[in-house]
């Protein structure tokens, strides 16, 4: 059942722009209302329960779910009190608690197996950022099962735009990841009520965009980061661990040390930094079970990930991630700003500017900068992320992307001037400048003569 439906010939499953949940199905350019999703997503029929019988025509103490598409599909046995959801009234649920009918806000649709489980996800143009540039948007999942195996279930689902990790979050209203009814009688109706405890989607938000926020500012020690390997892979009675373990927590630490190819600096070595590892790992690398042949593993995890074990742990990893950096204290004289990210042409010349606060007289970053002269073949961007008092001297930080590596520098005014510059995880190359954008120069000039 884990496999995207094929019915009546075609995929079941609609995806618009860029699908989150890692090519599961055909991408559209555009949102789509309920009309669309449901159409193109093909789920546009219901499902029907009937009684089943015996060969020798004896009527059995159970039911079956039937597809009512023409083909009459059988989905799965089901006991007396099961009440069927049908597919349209997922919809009716999304844009109920989103408050716009005929909205077009879908950007995914589908069904698993023979349609089995279907499912509706939609955008709710909550995007927030942990640190400058640092996306996230924010998604309502409805999901249901046709066979008795889940029940109907909707909660909050955040993309992190960088890596497409996936990460749900509690409800405020019940502490629970998921609004959760059984399929029984009058199902529709207790869903109607439970819109009550969906209310409160943008609040919840903002609670995990917190939450992420907080753990952006918590550096993880080697004791702390042991600490949360040790619950989320507990050893044995005898304090070992399974080779298997051993490797993950091994390939969960290739992915921290990354810090996706350190595109936000300023999150390295922070416990927010150790959660993109976790679900990075869970979202790209985890193993899951390919149950028919001519479906792919990345398939089955992304679905994991998604609906299943992956999701849970990815749960579970969020709780013991918080509650160990509550016991961090906070990074202090840190400084973040909204700088812009803007493209130069490549004979573009910017150099960086300061303002000082008042009081105190403190250095700002204030704007992007780039420096460029005539020697990059494309154009470079790169944008002030961070500020860090350090005793009496402060510390600028900077990052972009060239040819598709990682940029950093980091930039110590205090006399004699120098920054280190790296280039796609490489040694930091020192240079005595006055300004970045003069380190940034003089750093293309040496590589060009050396190459």
């Amino acid at each position: 059942m884990d496999n995207i439906a094929t019915i009546n010939g075609r995929a079941a499953a609609a995806f618009a722009k860029e699908a989150a949940w890692h090519k599961l199905g055909v991408v559209l350019d555009h949102c789509m209302t309920w009309e669309e999703a449901i159409t193109k997503a093909n789920l546009d029929w219901e499902v029907a329960k009937e009684p089943l019988f015996n060969r020798f025509g004896k009527e059995l103490p159970a039911w079956g779910i039937f597809r009512q598409d023409g083909a009459n599909v059988f989905l799965g046995t089901v006991g007396a009190i099961y009440a069927p959801i049908q597919n349209q009234y997922q919809f009716d649920f999304v844009d109920a608690v989103l408050g716009a009918k005929n909205g077009a806000h879908y950007e995914s649709a589908g069904a698993l197996g023979n349609g089995e489980r279907v499912w509706c996800l939609a955008n709710l143009a909550e995007a927030f950022e942990v640190v400058p540039g640092d996306s996230h948007e924010s998604y309502l999942l409805f999901t249901t099962s046709h066979d008795g195996s889940t029940a109907a279930q909707a909660g909050l689902t955040s993309v992190r735009v960088v890596c497409q990790n996936t990460l749900t979050q509690a409800l405020s209203s019940n502490g629970k990841s998921f609004i959760k009814v059984k399929h029984t009688k009058d199902a529709e109706r207790r869903l109607d009520l439970a819109l009550k405890e969906m209310s409160g989607v943008v609040t919840d938000i903002h609670e995990l965009r917190d939450r992420l926020r907080t753990l952006a500012q918590r550096k993880l020690t080697r004791e702390t980061a042991k600490s949360i390997f040790d619950q989320l892979f507990p050893p044995d009675d005898n304090g070992k661990v399974s080779t298997r373990a051993e490797n993950i927590m091994a390939d969960i630490l290739q992915k921290y040390e990354s810090n996706d190819n350190n595109a936000f600096p300023q999150i390295r070595g922070t416990a927010y930094n150790m959660l993109n590892a976790l679900t990075e790992y869970t979202d790209h690398a985890r193993s899951a079970r390919v149950t028919q042949d001519g479906y792919t593993m990345e398939r089955a995890r992304a679905e994991s990930a998604l609906f299943g074990s992956g999701d849970v742990f990815k749960r579970e990893a969020l709780e013991v991630v918080m509650a160990v950096a509550k016991t961090l204290p906070e990074i202090q004289h840190t400084r973040y700003f909204d700088a812009p990210i803007i493209d130069l042409p490549a004979e573009t010349i910017l150099d960086l500017q300061t303002v000082k606060d008042t009081p105190p007289a403190k250095p700002v970053l204030q704007r992007v900068y780039c420096q460029t002269q005539d020697i990059l073949s494309e154009p470079l961007r790169i944008t002030a992320t961070q500020a860090e008092e350090s005793g009496e001297s402060w510390e600028f930080y900077f990052g972009g992307l060239y040819e598709g590596k990682a940029i950093e520098i980091v930039w110590f005014p205090e006399k004699p001037s120098r920054a280190a510059v790296t280039w796609g995880g490489e040694t930091p190359s020192w240079i005595v400048t006055d300004t970045p954008a003069e380190a940034l120069k003089k750093y293309w000039q040496d590589l060009a003569k050396a190459n």
